[in-house]
């Protein structure tokens, strides 16, 4: 390997140079006064972006195996003798640990190592090695033995290299397959579709049914994949074949650390159902290999947790790579550090060289220790700007023009310094002014300002006091004397003058006011007039901005030099590599972000290579000029001298200049130019791996690139950007001119020389002059207008180009307006003649002559052809196809007057070096070209200072003709400052780079989006890609070979991902790499800057963990595994479900329909369905319901279930229930929930093919002839039927869904008919940065969106409403709040009581591809809690919190939305074409705006039009095809957290601005601290601020769909302490502590001061004792307790330790018996954990029996000792929780002592207590019975009373004796009464009990639970609804009640719906009205529970049942049942 040339010196030192010398020539320019007043501010801010906290990472060689070479020989070796590690040294240690675990122990492991040590032999030797050695030795059938599961596809494409050498090495017929996605069905199949062919390695398998039908050995997936083959019918034979032979041994998970939230319990689950589905239940049956980098956290129990929860293993291995210790024995490196670095892996390069003087200096000694043997990485932080620099206003009317980085926040208030506002610059003059929002009368000259405020109002958001609707700005009282908007602010300076009159003197007083003061310094000024200096266009006014990806790019070339040049394996240089091949990678987290960035790169460069590559080929021309050119120059001279000449003289003179200009031409044409360009070779490289264009060979590629690229960089003339003609390198020629020019004075029009008379002799206009003015306007009129086009010399001769039209190469769209012949307003030629006359002639005489003249100068240049009529090259006609070229069409200006396309041919224009110029005065720039002296800029100044000549320019191909060596530009410095000091003050480090002649390196993103990612992996390895751009897709094991330098541009959201990708360098032989971090000005970025190794290296890392308390997951798992137990056990009756190549369709699954075929009978007619059987005949959607009869798929699926709980064997689902949430739940409820939910699948498939067929069918009734519309609903019809089977399930939460491709977007960058992918997101991601209106990047391209695509079918447009009355927003069709019934109130938004929202499926962008890179305005995401009440909390402290989980079996959800700029967006119900609307409908101006914009054309039938973004066809306005002000947006069911705020004096926050600025900053700065407590991704959580009627509240929530246990951690009080003090704790200097770049929007809704004292009153609270406890005598020394606390003293203390529980039974949530709750049960788990303790529980004021599933709750606390009652008298008020010792824990709220989730929630307190007798629990004999029903009972509804009363007769008739003639309250509470089964069976027990003992005297009440069940929605009119299926809500179920009821007097009849339900348990209570004696009926679970319909007794299927009269139904039981019958 070539030694390295890495200075870590020079590189810290290049770096830091080229930003700020890059940075001070952009930000500064022109006046030096103006300069000296803010430059060193710039350099101050700028060298505190070179961070000095550097640290160094010890690379020293992993610790190497010291033991036998036998022992790892005989572990990598097969049994025939095959060696499988065939390096020569020994493996590493962690290797050999690996391989003995694996291969001698048979344990499962996980090694934990970094990036670059091996882990894939780890664990792939061991595997092979057991592979071989069971191999058979001739080929055969293939068993699957090992699964290999990684995140990435791309992931698996790198390790089956490596796979299959190791599989050569075995000698062995081993086989395997890449099962993913792109894995093709089978070679026939792919050569149908005309896909490619994959090419196989020699042990691969690349079809899917040779997979299946030869098997394989190993297989390579994701978790994606193996849920589908879990699932297909098809993969069956690899499972089912595996699992007979017991092959299956071995699960790899590589990169383990990525499973985290749900996808880790998601994984987890699955895992379990593979062990199942394999056969391999049994722990240690399957080794498990798991690896990762960067999991661990220094605590390996923990980690081996995860594991073993991951996998289900119980001895789990941890093997941990280490690096060698460092040595090295210089005296300036500290021993302790090397010793940290040895223990810790890193330290701070100030503690390993303390003696070092300088970070320089440091870093110098540091590169000579390393290259002496010490291997050392440095981590160096650089800090970005992008949030622009901010003035202080204050301080400039003192004098002071301050310039800072941040906003710092006001030290009393704690709010952002109101007078800080935004700076700009102009990049003219380098004037800085300050940017803010003005009101300002001039009549009273008072008004203020306030900083800009680009926040867009959330569209939910209710706080419009003012009146003034979301998102407009007050409209001014007095338009024509109020100034209303944004102005520039600034400060005069003694020697500079105002160009702008209209500017204003104005005076800064206390609280941004504004006062006019015309003795001021201090000017206010509007930017349509430009700066106030210079008078500026405000397009040149810029803010002040340094992002990390502009800061990235400045250093490149910085770090390219650094790196160490391709090398072949001989050591030499791998010849033809762009930049010697020299390569690194940076990372951005986002793919936009990394797209962008490659992008703006690629621009960059090529901007370099034109003008550098130009500018030498000129030089080189003028330094060749051939030696006889004097003598040509000498002989012209000698016959010029003669007085008279022959004619033989005039011939001669006249070849001779001829031959001279033929010597002499060094110039270069547009045309040379193109074909230079188009043969370099980094233009070659360009355009084959970056731009290539499919349909165009190599040279036309090359030609379009090289044409547009030289048309990109020289068609216009720049004013200020560093280009060669404002550097002095070159500048453009016009060769005709020069023609012009030899024919002298002579070709002067005579207008010319009429001026001329009138002008003094120094003024008067010659050849020269003529030509001068001629070829300034050229310049900086007709080119810096963009008016030129390119017409070849002859056409058809392969420069057929338009060059304007190579749109996918543009840069802008800047205008190409035309030019005009000149007039004589204020124009640059008028003016410059006109400058020429003397003050005595009269202005009549002076424009008289000036007319005449501009009128032959526009005659001169139409003459000379350089004025002429544009052409164009296009298709003549939109029905035309072949380009001819054609004359522009002339346009029609505003005033209706014809414009000519008069332009310049870009043929004409040549370039040539700079010979002589000067400095312009204006722009202090070089010009090549003067009038008579003067510039061609503003008030035309003389221009003085005169340019110098290149000719002795020594670098020519940047080559030091003195060294032989590629010069540096340090030298072209020197060279400049002593050659070309007019140059020197230019500040221009483009000047050097250009004049260097610089190697141009190649740089192309790779993320998630590129079409090919393994192709530019592959050139990357092959050194033709210097720099890759990387997204997260690089973070993992995907080698790319030896690296020395990576860098990022944001800090990584974990540290985790921070030390994968900085371990991408440094991995092989190498003793110094880099990796470099931009850090952005943000809370994270800042803490990372100033302390790299506390706040990220080193910062703890906590392993992942498996969490499976969310039920749903669990459940969709349980679907999912009976769902396959079905497939395989009814395997034979449906080989139906194998349809075609995509699997299963839901028509299979759910109907008796297939597609139809055609007239042949066999070819697939996918636009109509058949019946099976009758596949020709069409069926119509309206025929769809009345057809589908016969028994189905899905029907046998269900009595499947059925059976499953006939036969009461349950023991299936005990591996995926075990240790969750469900695990106590009968199997019963598991299945029949599984019936309901794949019910409910259904039944809203049939809702939506429902809906198509009656508009079907209405629309068919129209009879409309040829009507496309039915075609469209059949289509949908068709492609409803046609969803593939399991993605449908996943996408109807029946199935599991974290792994599957659900809500996920693509940008349609490729057509259908093209072979390739389109990029796709995530929707909630894409809602943003694919939003329309915005620019999308994507390998190398710019698409801007304009429209967006749909499910177009009935119903896709949602409905949104919100209550006027509760606030609660719900989504769906009902008009009435389904909270309390209220109206939905009118939105602002769009001026309408209902909000559309649609979720797009597509997002299209125009097809006029580009290369644009400018900022486009963001849209937003905003979220907003949907199907939420309101919540209210639990008093005592200043917040309390709910989780999402007691409403996740109701409709809480996350709406997640794009509002646009606040109004929404307007759609094209047609086409899908958006615009962001800018107010809502019925708005004068917002209509007129998007009338225009939304259909801009109108056609010959008068109607208006846009193109349709499909077709390109007219896309006419149709009533009601436009949308307006629709969202954007998709629902979300997640976890979350919800925080209700309280004010310190306990009175709820009222909702005004202020306390909503209280709650914004709170959730801002909660939801980012708890991020990094987790930790997570900041990006991993959201958070709404939602407004109630009586405050606000906070929702935290998990963005990742159903849920990561996020945001529900905060349920933990603890964590919600600790996440409380620290935020209390931090210190706020400046706005950048508190928000970043994702919530800077909020600038103006912050609170800091009012967060700040809310935390410190919350915290005073909680630790205060109230003086109430304090004033009883027995707890005076109480003291306060957290939660933690209590924990800690329960699991210290001794047998004797009670807990105590408050008999609430009302109250109670105990158990986990509904799985969507959470109960004590679930928090108290914790308790469990000291096995050797025995807890005692005790009830207070027990006064009836305990119900025996408490009982059976606490018995599965396995240290529970018995239940205990006591009678001990509390103080009041005081509700004790635990005594252990002498101390009782106790709590003065009695909500917190309840046996429910908020048991001991808070409010805890301690004191000494004395003993407290407890009595064992005994319900009282003959007072209490307990009736059991046996399993397999068969009674009817009718017959329960009946079975009860025989078994508790004495019990019910003493009650009734003793009652008689007393009047009887009857009372049933069942919070779950929701089906019509449960009504009946409840009914009829009551009403059998009255009947039997003739009760006349009664009421019957009914408690139950207000709820909307949208699930049962869907099924709420379908006649054939099972009985035990849910009633849609409280109103249906009260009404079905009702009915059920007819038998009683509705007088006594009372249903009461309860919305805040406490009451756990079911019972029906029976109470004397007299005597107050109760007796009480409780059924275990409610009536229902246990009970089913019996259908083996049944008369046909029982649906609605809708009287007492039908209800008599045979029920039975699987299970056993209880009833409590208790007398109080």
């Amino acid at each position: 390997m070539a030694k390295q040339s890495l200075k870590f010196k020079r590189m810290y030192e290049n770096c830091a140079s080229s930003i700020k010398e890059s940075l001070l020539s952009m930000w500064t320019n022109g006046h030096g006064s103006l300069q000296n007043n803010y430059g060193k501010d710039l350099e101050k801010i700028i060298e505190e972006c070179v961070g000095e906290s550097i640290v160094v990472e010890n690379m020293s060689d992993w610790e190497g195996y010291s033991g036998p070479k036998s022992t790892w020989e005989a572990l990598s070796t097969t049994k025939n003798g095959r060696r499988l590690w065939t390096i020569n040294n020994a493996p590493y240690k962690h290797q050999v640990e690996c391989w003995d675990t694996l291969s001698n122990q048979k344990h499962s492991m996980v090694v934990t190592t970094g990036t670059g040590s091996g882990k894939t032999e780890c664990f792939m030797i061991p595997i092979i090695k057991e592979l071989a050695d069971q191999a058979s030795s001739t080929p055969g059938f293939h068993t699957l033995k090992a699964i290999f599961l990684y995140p990435l596809n791309a992931l698996m494409s790198d390790q089956k290299d490596r796979l299959e050498e190791l599989i050569e090495l075995s000698g062995c017929d081993i086989k395997y397959a890449v099962y993913n996605g792109d894995m093709p069905e089978s070679e026939q199949l792919a050569r149908l579709l005309g896909q490619p062919l994959p090419t196989p390695l020699k042990h691969e398998v690349v079809y899917r049914n040779d997979m299946r039908d030869d098997g394989v050995d190993i297989m390579f997936t994701n978790p994606s994949m193996l849920e589908y083959m879990m699932l297909r019918q098809s993969d069956e034979d690899i499972i089912s074949n595996s699992a007979s032979a017991q092959s299956l041994d071995w699960i790899v998970i590589d990169e383990t650390h990525t499973f985290t939230g749900a996808s880790a319990a998601e994984l987890a689950e699955l895992l379990r159902r593979v062990r199942k589905a394999f056969k391999k239940e049994q722990a240690g049956s399957i080794r498990f290999a798991t690896s990762s980098a960067t999991i661990t956290g220094g605590n390996q129990n923990l980690l081996i947790d995860f594991i073993k929860n991951l996998t289900g293993e119980s001895v789990v291995d941890v093997r941990e790579g280490r690096r060698s210790a460092p040595v090295c024995s210089d005296p300036r490196v500290d021993d302790a550090a090397l010793k940290e670095m040895e223990a810790n892996g890193y330290t701070a390069l100030s503690d390993l060289l303390p003696t070092g003087k300088s970070v320089e200096n440091r870093l110098e000694i540091l590169d000579e220790v390393a290259e002496k043997g010490l291997k050392v990485k440095i981590h160096l932080f650089f800090k970005s700007l992008n949030r622009g620099l901010y003035i202080d206003l204050d301080k400039m009317s003192k004098g002071n023009v301050e310039l800072t980085s941040s906003i710092p926040l006001n030290s009393t208030s704690l709010q952002p310094e109101k007078s800080v506002i935004e700076a700009h610059y102009c990049r003219h003059c380098g004037a800085i002014l300050g940017y803010g929002h003005v009101s300002f009368d001039r009549a009273t000259q008072t008004g203020t300002y306030e900083r800009r405020n680009s926040d867009i109002p959330g569209i939910f958001d209710d706080d419009q006091d003012d009146g003034t609707q979301a998102g407009s700005q007050p409209q001014p009282a007095n338009p024509n004397t109020v100034i209303e908007g944004f102005n520039y602010f600034a400060r005069l300076t003694p020697g500079v003058t105002l160009h702008n009159a209209n500017s204003i003197p104005i005076g800064l007083g206390a609280n941004n006011t504004l006062l006019g003061n015309p003795n001021s310094d201090i000017i206010m000024s509007d930017p349509e007039d430009g700066c106030p200096f210079c008078g500026e266009n405000s397009s040149n006014i810029r803010k002040f901005n340094l992002s990390a990806t502009f800061m990235s790019r400045v250093v490149s070339r910085d770090l390219l030099d650094e790196l160490t040049p391709a090398m072949d394996k001989q050591g030499n240089l791998i010849p033809n590599k762009p930049y010697e091949g020299k390569q690194f990678i940076t990372f951005t987290d986002s793919r936009q972000g990394a797209a962008k960035a490659a992008l703006v790169q690629c621009l960059d460069n090529e901007t370099v290579l034109v003008y550098s590559r130009l500018f030498n080929e000129l030089l080189v021309k003028k330094q060749e000029q051939p030696a006889d050119l004097q003598d040509c120059i000498d002989d012209i001279n000698r016959l010029e001298a003669k007085q008279t000449k022959t004619q033989r003289d005039l011939d001669n003179l006249d070849r001779l200049k001829k031959e001279k200009k033929k010597l002499e031409k060094c110039y270069i044409t547009w045309v040379d130019a193109v074909q230079f360009l188009e043969n370099d070779p980094d233009i070659i490289r360009y355009a084959d791996n970056v731009f290539s264009e499919d349909g165009l060979t190599e040279s036309e590629n090359h030609r379009e690139y090289a044409l547009s690229t030289l048309y990109y960089a020289l068609n216009k003339k720049p004013k200020f950007s560093d280009a060669p003609e404002t550097l002095g390198l070159f500048h453009s020629y016009y060769p005709d001119l020069d023609a012009l020019f030899e024919n002298g004075d002579s070709a002067l029009p005579q207008s010319v020389l009429t001026m001329n008379a009138s002008l003094a002799p120094d003024k008067q206009i010659h050849i020269k002059d003529w030509c001068d003015l001629m070829k300034i306007y050229l310049d900086y009129k007709v080119r810096s207008e963009g008016a030129t086009f390119f017409y070849p010399e002859k056409e058809n001769n392969g420069w057929d180009y338009d060059v304007s039209e190579l749109r996918r190469f543009r840069k802008s769209d800047e205008a190409r307006r035309p030019v005009r012949p000149i007039n004589m307003g204020n124009s640059r030629i008028p003016n410059l003649l006109g400058k020429l006359f003397g003050p005595n002639i009269l202005d009549y005489d002076k424009n008289r002559l000036i007319s005449a003249v501009i009128a032959d100068f526009w005659d001169t240049l139409v003459s000379l052809g350089l004025i002429e009529l544009g052409k164009v090259y296009t298709v003549p006609s939109r029905n035309s196809r072949k380009k001819i070229w054609k004359t522009e069409d002339n346009r029609t200006d505003n005033h209706g007057n014809v414009v000519l396309p008069w332009r310049l041919n870009l043929r004409k224009v040549s370039f040539k070096l700079y010979d002589n110029g000067s400095i312009c005065p204006v722009t202090q720039r070089p010009i090549d070209t003067t009038f008579k002296g003067m510039s061609p800029y503003e008030d035309y100044p003389s221009c003085t200072q005169a340019l110098g000549s290149w000719l002795n320019y020594p670098y020519a191909n940047g080559i030091n003709q003195s060294t032989g060596t590629h010069v540096l530009p340090s030298e072209v410095k020197t060279w400049i400052d002593q050659n070309r000091p007019e140059l020197s003050e230019l500040w221009s480090k483009r000047l050097l780079l250009y004049l260097s002649y610089p190697e141009i390196f190649i740089n192309c993103e790779h993320t998630g989006q590129v079409s090919d990612p393994q192709g530019r992996i592959k050139k990357f390895l092959a050194h033709d890609i210097n720099i890759l751009s990387c997204s997260t897709t690089m973070e993992m094991g995907v080698d790319i070979g030896s690296l020395e330098m990576v860098t990022m541009s944001n800090i990584p959201p974990h540290p985790a991902n921070y030390k994968q990708r900085a371990g991408r360098s440094g991995r092989k032989s190498q003793n110094k790499s880099v990796c470099l971090t931009f850090c952005n000005p943000d809370p994270i970025g800042m803490a990372v800057f100033n302390d790299p190794l506390g706040a990220l290296i080193q910062r703890k890392v906590v392993p992942p963990f498996v969490d499976l308390s969310s039920p749903q997951i669990i459940q969709r798992h349980i679907n999912s595994l009976l769902f396959r137990e079905f497939l395989v056990k009814k395997g034979a009756l449906l080989s139906n479900l194998r349809t075609d190549e995509k699997g299963a369709k839901t028509m299979d699954f759910f109907t008796v329909y297939q597609y139809a075929k055609k007239a042949d009978n066999v070819t697939i007619d996918k636009q109509w369905i058949a019946l099976k059987g009758s596949s020709t005949t069409h069926i119509e959607p309206d025929d769809f319901l009345t057809r589908n009869q016969t028994p189905t798929v899905f029907d046998d699926f269900c009595d499947f279930l059925d059976n499953m709980v006939r036969q009461g064997n349950y023991s299936i689902l005990d591996s995926v229930i075990k240790d969750t949430c469900l695990e106590h739940v009968a199997g019963k409820q598991l299945v029949e929930q599984t019936k309901e939910d794949i019910q409910n699948v259904r039944m809203g498939l049939f809702e939506e093919l429902k809906a198509i067929a009656d508009a079907y069918s209405k629309r068919k009734a129209s009879q409309i002839a040829n009507d496309t519309y039915l075609g469209r609903l059949n289509y949908n019809f068709t492609s409803v039927l046609g969803h593939n089977l399991l993605e449908y399930l996943s996408a109807n939460q029946y199935s599991p869904n974290a792994n599957m491709p659900l809500n996920i977007a693509e940008l349609k960058v490729y057509s259908d008919y093209e072979d390739k992918e389109n990029p796709q997101y995530d929707l909630q991601k894409a809602l943003t940065i694919w939003a329309p209106e915005s620019l999308a990047f994507a390998e190398e391209r710019t698409y801007e969106i304009i429209g967006i695509d749909w499910n177009r079918r009935v119903g896709a447009y949602k409905s949104i409403r919100r209550c006027s009355n509760c606030g609660k927003i719900w989504m769906g069709t009902s008009d009435d709040c389904p909270n309390c019934g209220g109206a939905a109130m009118h939105w602002d938004f769009n001026n309408a009581d209902v909000m559309t929202m649609i979720q797009p499926t597509t997002f299209i962008p125009s097809s006029d591809v580009s290369r644009k890179t400018e900022n486009t305005e963001k849209t937003y995401l905003d979220s907003v809690l949907i199907g939420v009440d309101g919540f209210n909390g639990l008093p005592g402290r200043l917040f309390s919190t709910r989780t999402s989980k007691p409403h996740s079996k109701e409709t809480s959800r996350i709406l997640i939305y794009n509002a646009g700029k606040g109004y929404g967006f307007a759609v094209c119900g047609h086409c899908g074409y958006t615009h962001i609307e800018i107010g809502p409908e019925g708005d004068q101006d917002a209509d007129a705006y998007i009338g225009g914009v939304m259909y801009p054309s109108t056609n010959s039938n008068g109607k208006n039009f846009h193109i349709n973004i499909k077709t390109e066809k007219d896309c006419c306005y149709a009533g009601g095809s436009l949308k307006r002000n629709v969202i954007l947006g998709c629902e979300v069911q997640t976890d979350y957290t919800e925080i209700k705020l309280f004010n310190p004096g306990n009175g709820i926050l009222p909702s005004s601005m202020n306390d909503k600025k209280i709650a914004t900053t709170l959730a801002i700065l909660i939801t980012r601290k708890l991020a990094e407590l987790i930790p997570c991704e900041s990006k991993d959580l959201g958070f709404i601020v939602r407004s109630q009627d009586d405050g606000y509240t906070i929702c935290i929530y998990d963005v990742a769909k159903g849920g990561a246990g996020y945001a529900s951690k905060l349920e933990n009080v603890s964590l919600m302490y600790q996440v409380l003090d620290e935020i209390r704790k931090a210190k706020y200097n400046s706005i950048e502590d508190v928000l970043d770049a994702s919530t800077m929007r909020y600038l103006e809704q912050v609170d800091i001061k009012g967060a700040v004292n809310w935390l410190n009153e919350e915290y005073k609270l909680r630790r205060s004792v109230p003086q109430a406890i304090l004033n009883i005598p027995a707890l005076q020394n109480s003291v306060y307790v957290s939660g933690t606390d209590l924990q800690n003293a329960i699991l210290a203390g001794s047998n004797d330790t009670v807990l105590f529980m408050d008999y609430k039974p009302s109250r109670w949530n105990y158990d986990e018996a509904n799985p969507t709750e959470t109960s004590w049960y679930d928090i108290r788990k914790n308790l469990c954990n000291n096995q050797a303790q025995k807890l005692k529980c005790c009830f207070i004021g027990i006064k009836r029996m305990v119900p025996n599933d408490i009982l059976g709750m606490l018995s599965r606390m396995e240290n529970w000792s018995t239940l205990f009652e006591t009678t001990h008298v509390f103080p009041t008020g005081i509700y004790p929780l635990a005594f252990t010792g002498n101390t009782l824990y106790f709590t003065d709220i009695e909500e917190y002592a309840c046996l429910d989730c908020n048991w001991a929630k808070d409010h805890i307190y301690s004191a000494d207590y004395n003993q407290i007798k407890l009595n064992s629990y005994t319900p009282v004999k003959g007072n209490y019975r307990c009736i059991t029903i046996s399993p397999g009972s068969q009674i009817t509804t009718s017959g329960l009373f009946s079975y009860i009363h025989a078994n508790a007769k004495n019990e019910l008739d003493g009650f009734v004796h003793d009652s008689m003639g007393h009047r009887l309250d009857f009372k049933y509470t069942d919070k779950h009464l929701k089906s019509q089964l449960g009504i009946i069976i409840a009914s009829k027990f009551i009403k059998d009990l009255i009947y039997q003992y003739g009760i006349t005297d009664f009421d019957i009440t009914f408690i139950g639970q207000t709820y909307t069940d949208y699930a049962a929605g869907r099924h709420k009119d379908n006649p054939r609804r099972f009985l035990s299926a849910n009633l849609y809500n409280d109103s249906e179920r009260d009404e079905v009640l009702f009915g059920m009821m007819s038998w009683c007097n509705s007088s006594n009849l009372h249903i009461n719906s309860v919305a805040n339900f406490t009451q756990h348990f079911r019972d029906l209570v029976i109470t004397d009205t007299i005597t107050k004696k109760s007796i009480a009926i409780l059924p275990d679970g409610g009536f229902q529970n246990g009970w089913f319909v019996d259908n083996t007794r049944a008369n046909g299927v029982y649906y609605g049942i809708t009287s007492d009269e039908e209800s008599c139904i045979p029920i039975s039981n699987v299970s056993l049942l209880k009833f409590h019958i208790e007398l109080t």
